[in-house]
């Protein structure tokens, strides 16, 4: 068993769908690919899988859209793995037996849920906080850039007062050198 790009691209849409449809709001699926940048066809597709799966509910129309079918503490991730990486098989149990990394995969994934991926996510998934973080990115890398043009110019500028760039001066300079020695 896998984790593949579907079932991420699930997940993160979810976590979206739950940020953005706080006392039961309808999200259209354009608002999250815009915002995830998520194709719209393939998310048409997923939530088609996650309708089925009873992980959300839809609503036709204008102003429809999706909203979870549960709470985001009572959807799981092995609810929405299955939902998408088994929605074209038959049933897993007609299968051969799993294997016991499977098995403890599966067990770890219904351990989490998606309220806790929201909460561990809201930060990251938030434009302001990614703006915020992005500033404070850019203002420590500009001082850092800042230190080092100062530190490259004084290095320069002492290179310089030994560095002939004529005869006059490089005679100056030697006698200098001289001096200094």
């Amino acid at each position: 068993m896998r984790i593949t790009t579907k079932s991420r691209a699930a997940v993160t849409a979810l976590i979206d769908l739950a940020l953005h449809s706080k006392d039961g709001g309808v999200v259209s699926l354009a608002e999250i690919a815009e915002r995830r940048d998520i194709s719209l066809s393939y998310l048409e597709q997923l939530f088609a899988s996650l309708r089925k799966a009873e992980v959300v509910n839809s609503f036709r129309g204008p102003g429809g859209g999706y909203v979870l079918a549960r709470d985001a503490n009572q959807i799981s991730l092995k609810d929405i793995v299955i939902a998408i990486d088994y929605s074209n098989t038959k049933t897993n149990e007609a299968n051969e037996l799993w294997s016991s990394l499977e098995t403890f995969m599966l067990e770890h994934m219904d351990s989490i849920n998606l309220g806790m991926l929201v909460q561990q996510n809201q930060d990251k998934l938030n434009p302001s906080a990614i703006k915020q973080k992005k500033e404070k990115t850019s203002t420590k890398v500009a001082a850092a850039i800042q230190k080092k043009a100062i530190a490259a110019k004084r290095e320069a500028v002492q290179k310089k007062k030994f560095i002939a760039n004529s005869v006059f001066s490089w005679a100056l300079c030697s006698s200098n050198k001289a001096k200094i020695s």
